[in-house]
């Protein structure tokens, strides 16, 4: 029999292995997040982070399910002269938060994350070459910078599809620098023309309803006004397009690509990005989800982002503003767009 130290209760080893295995795990978790709590930083240094960081243990290892009182009180204890009050609303909402992502992610990490390809210059080497410029020349619609973005949009998804467009935005909270990105999800017919035209990103998926609801809702069942938002996997329909770019080939090898998956699927539309990148948008509407995630993994080989794997990504509105700069649209063919009769 041997005596250990259980959050300060002294516990005898039992005689049953499978029991006394379990009692001594308790008490490592335990201690491990004690010592997560040792030199706890003063106000100014990083209180509110290691809160995060200490409620985040606890979620991970499952401590205290339904005892949430305990988690209070070792960060209070702990944080008694960092210089400020630890509310019990605070470690509540950070808890809170830590639980409902282990919940879904339980080993800290997606499960399965799909692994994407990098690029393989030998493969892009094998592409066909083609003159500079005469992808985009050949577009069956010509003047396209004059277009407002609204005529891109109902070519591509109909008015009144639901279109969740937006823009990039910067703000700077603990020293660091974050981004977010407010967007708004409408019928295209019942979004502003004006406010429209002066937006930046667009999800290329055909979305279901003006809110979805957020993962991180304490009971999706019966939601609360803060658990909706304009856009998510809960209100982002099927794969209309998939917009393939890249942020590491030049512009030249960029087209080759667009020009080489063109010839394997409809190509609706080439948007400059007003950056570096071209996105070629797709037509995928009557393609299973497992073929696309093919075509995009292929395109990974020869350059192209991963990040459009994800249906509720967005990417570059066509003929919309980044920075007060066009993203103009170069090459435009409506017999590819899926519209809104689909």
């Amino acid at each position: 029999m041997e005596d250990f130290n259980l959050l300060g209760k002294e516990i005898t080893t039992m005689d049953n292995p499978l029991e006394n295995r379990k009692l001594m795990y308790q008490a490592f978790k335990e201690a491990t997040v004690q010592g997560d709590c040792v030199d706890f930083p003063q106000t100014g240094e990083g209180v509110h982070q290691r809160v995060m960081a200490v409620t985040s243990r606890i979620a991970k290892m499952r401590l205290w399910i339904g005892e949430d009182e305990k988690a209070h009180r070792i960060i209070r204890e702990a944080s008694a002269a960092c210089g400020r009050e630890i509310t019990d609303a605070e470690i509540q909402k950070l808890l809170d938060g830590a639980r409902n992502h282990f919940n879904k992610y339980p080993n800290s990490k997606k499960k399965n994350p799909q692994k994407f390809p990098t690029l393989d210059c030998n493969r892009l080497e094998k592409l066909e070459r083609i003159e500079e410029g005469s992808l985009i020349d050949s577009s069956p619609v010509r003047g396209l910078s004059n277009f407002e973005p609204y005529y891109f949009l109902e070519q591509l998804y109909g008015d009144g599809s639901y279109v969740c467009v937006g823009k990039s935005r910067t703000y700077t909270k603990d020293g660091k620098k974050h981004h977010c990105y407010p967007c708004r999800t409408r019928r295209l017919r019942d979004h502003d023309k004006q406010w429209l035209n002066q937006q930046e990103l667009i999800v290329p998926a055909r979305m279901t309803a003006e809110k979805g609801i957020r993962k991180e809702a304490k009971d999706p069942e019966n939601p609360t006004d803060k658990d909706y938002q304009d856009r998510g996997l809960n209100n982002t329909g099927d794969r209309l397009y998939l917009v393939i770019e890249s942020d590491v080939l030049d512009r030249v090898e960029q087209e080759i690509v667009l020009n080489h998956y063109s010839k394997k699927l409809p190509l609706a539309m080439v948007v400059d990005s007003a950056g570096k990148s071209l996105h070629g948008w797709f037509n995928v509407f009557d393609k299973e989800e497992d073929e696309v995630m093919k075509f995009l993994k292929g395109a990974c080989r020869l350059g192209a982002d991963e990040r459009m794997k994800v249906r509720c990504q967005l990417c570059r509105l066509p003929n919309g503003l980044r920075k007060g700069e066009q993203q103009t649209v170069l090459y435009f063919n409506p017999e590819n767009a899926v519209g809104g009769d689909k």
